[in-house]
């Protein structure tokens, strides 16, 4: 009779042992990803993001491989189009670009993705190097 006792008592150690080691604390759980740098917008040459320039920010930003963003806006005649070039983390640069007709917001597409190969730095300007079919941005500095 002690037998069955004794297995009735190994089996609820050994649940009990299973429950406590699938447990999850919080105090194991991962850290919420770093947000992107959001270095401001140039809107037709003209520098809306702080004080050290949104082309400056971008630039550093690239040169470290932190993650940022840069919006460019550019409005020559009857079209508008913006292309919003982000850096990743493993050092990538992309470019999103839209476009529209004048009275069209350029905000609501269509839109087409860019990889490009770098960020550099020229006179008076950062050039956006090799993005697919468009070529090379370049985007003035203050």
């Amino acid at each position: 009779m002690k037998r069955p006792c004794l297995a009735v008592l190994c089996s609820g150690l050994l649940v009990w042992g299973f429950a406590a080691c699938t447990s999850v604390s919080a105090a194991g759980s991962y850290p919420p990803a770093p947000q992107p740098l959001a270095c401001g917008e140039v809107d037709n040459g003209i520098h809306l993001g702080g004080s050290v320039g949104a082309t400056s920010c971008f630039y550093q930003a690239y040169l470290r491989c932190q993650t940022a963003t840069l919006v460019y806006r550019y409005t020559p005649l009857d079209t508008s189009e913006k292309q919003v070039f982000t850096i990743h983390a493993d050092c990538s640069v992309t470019d999103v670009r839209s476009f529209a007709i004048i009275p069209g917001n350029p905000d609501n597409g269509p839109f087409s993705t860019y990889t490009c190969r770098s960020v550099q730095q020229g006179n008076n300007a950062i050039v956006i190097t090799g993005c697919g079919t468009q070529g090379d941005v370049t985007i003035p500095t203050p």
